[in-house]
């Protein structure tokens, strides 16, 4: 007799709405660096590295200020977009904070998190000209510490188990309306309210509902078939269970005592077996006893791997993590590259016109906010509808119309960057959030749904982390596009959309790998039945 306790209506939908605002407002909002490179480089942040003789002019003795170092300036434009490029690097850190949150649970990884967005922030708000350097470690702790606290969300959808994708994807979406917190920095800053004020508000905020959101996240191992057991409460497993008993309602169930949940999270989809004699048969997972292949009338059946059988090291040598990190960190280059070249792009398409660089800069923000939730909400949603249209089989290609639309929409922004004309420049607004939500949201999805779920926190990382060592890519491009190519984004534009190219690989390794499985499987059902037949008349 195991004692297990569900959740109430009540707490499901407040954990909802905290999780909901702690993405949207502070989680990734690095992403939004535009909006704060505008802000530096009009208070003259790294102008002592110019070598334009216009460095030395006052904005408020300037009647044109088209032509003053903020746009003329390449040094420091460079340099800010180091800065930004360190800041992506730094996420080769995050293995460490998935670490802890494997090991010693929700409530130490988020602490530890919880320090870095709000530290990061308060730092960035100290930075002014003379003390730069505070932007480097600002950016990278705010954007480190925000991404770590939205990997923790992800177990929210658990309280939803018929949209458990459609709900991460949308995370991800409104995690990119957390760009829209910076361009408020920006706003405010260009109604006269210094950009200190502004930051160290956004801290105060991130503090105010990060700490609460801590408490009311459910347990990665909840199921919502049999509740949650208290025996997987110990060490810190869960933020909630002693916290917040107040919102469960208790039951009596039966548990067998080796018994293992039959849920998507403890499922390597990619194993596919027709018979009790096909295991040579099976292209992923890790060790698999007897019980683990159902048979269902000559139907292939998907066999379970439970986390605990599973060892990280044999994840990570199978090519489906190597093709989904390829997607992942080809487009998540793509998307920092946008980021980090679009004041550059803006600059040159508008013949450095600053009404024009503003005006796009807020747009792009607006874009953000209106297009993200919706666009990845879509994403996820093509997945639920996929796989409950085939809810016996827990099938990888029920991800491949996500991931080619992130695809696409990648080769369509970089096709759009590299034509002559700055209006087309919305349209590729609207495609470059498509793909930064798809990319996030169907990512971290497509990981929690694929992997076990006991090293969920150690392989999402891994891939931020390498996906981090990729994304370094972006300061010798940037420095190419700009010294070289001399601002013009044609060549720079050319390569992206290679780059692009690449990341169809991943949807195209999962269909060729589904359909030699049901090749396969076929195979083996036609040779069962075979040896039945001859079996009956040996018998007859």
């Amino acid at each position: 007799m195991t004692s297990t306790y569900e959740y109430s209506r009540l707490y499901k939908i407040l954990a909802a709405t905290l999780v909901s605002l702690e993405v949207s407002i502070y989680s990734v909002s690095m992403v939004g660096w535009q909006s704060l490179v505008y802000v530096f480089r009009d208070a003259y942040f790294y102008s002592h590295l110019c070598t334009n003789a216009s460095a030395d002019l006052n904005r408020s003795t300037q009647e044109d200020f088209d032509t003053l170092v903020s746009h003329e300036c390449r040094e420091q434009e460079e340099m800010l977009n180091l800065v930004f490029t360190v800041t992506v690097l730094l996420q080769v850190a995050m293995p460490l904070l998935g670490y802890i949150y494997d090991q010693f649970g929700c409530v130490c990884a988020r602490g530890i998190s919880i320090t870095l967005t709000v530290g990061g922030a308060l730092l960035m708000a100290m930075a002014e000209p003379g003390a730069e350097w505070l932007l480097f470690p600002g950016a990278s702790f705010h954007y480190l510490g925000g991404a770590m606290l939205l990997s923790t969300d992800i177990t929210m959808p658990l309280l939803y188990p018929t949209r458990k994708t459609t709900l991460r994807s949308f995370l991800y979406g409104a995690a990119s309306m957390s760009a829209f917190s910076l361009l408020l920095v920006k706003l405010a800053y260009d109604g006269g309210i210094h950009y200190r004020s502004s930051l160290i508000c956004f801290a105060a905020v991130t503090f105010l509902i990060a700490v609460p959101t801590t408490f009311f996240l459910p347990p990665r191992h909840y199921d919502h078939k049999k509740g949650i057991q208290s025996q997987s409460d110990s060490k810190l497993q869960t933020c909630t269970f002693a916290v917040c008993k107040c919102f469960y309602a208790q039951s009596e169930s039966h548990v067998k005592e080796n018994e293992n949940p039959d849920t998507e999270e403890n499922t390597v989809s990619l194993i596919k077996v027709s018979s009790q004699n096909s295991y040579e048969k099976v292209l992923q997972g890790g060790n698999i006893k007897s019980g683990d292949v159902k048979e269902d009338d000559g139907v292939t059946a998907t066999s379970r791997v439970v986390g605990n059988e599973t060892s990280f090291l044999s994840i990570i040598k199978e090519p489906l993590f190597w093709w989904s990190e390829l997607w992942f960190a080809g487009n998540i280059l793509l998307v920092t590259l946008y980021f980090g070249s679009f004041n550059a792009i803006i600059d040159y398409r508008s013949n450095k016109n600053i009404q024009q660089v503003s005006l796009y800069t807020d747009v792009v923000g607006y874009v953000q906010l209106v297009v993200s939730m919706p666009a990845s909400a879509a994403l996820g949603y093509l997945v639920d509808r996929q796989q409950r249209a085939d809810a016996t089989h827990a099938d990888p290609k029920t991800y491949i119309p996500s991931f080619l639309i992130g695809s696409v929409s990648g080769l369509i922004v970089w096709i759009l960057c590299a034509v002559p004309n700055l209006e087309v420049q919305f349209v590729a607004m609207v495609f470059h959030c498509v793909l930064r939500s798809g990319v996030f949201g169907i990512q971290t999805a497509f990981v929690a749904y694929a992997f076990p779920i006991a090293h969920f926190g150690k392989i999402y990382t891994l891939q931020r982390a390498l996906m981090a060592v990729f994304g370094g890519l972006q300061y010798p491009l940037f420095h190419w596009y700009k010294q070289k190519l001399h601002s013009d984004p044609l060549y720079f534009s050319l390569l992206l959309v290679g780059v692009s190219c690449l990341t169809f690989g991943l949807p195209v390794y999962v269909a060729k790998v589904k359909v030699k499985t049901e090749k396969e499987a076929s195979e083996d059902d036609a040779i069962q039945m075979k040896l039945t037949e001859e079996t009956s008349d040996v018998h007859a």
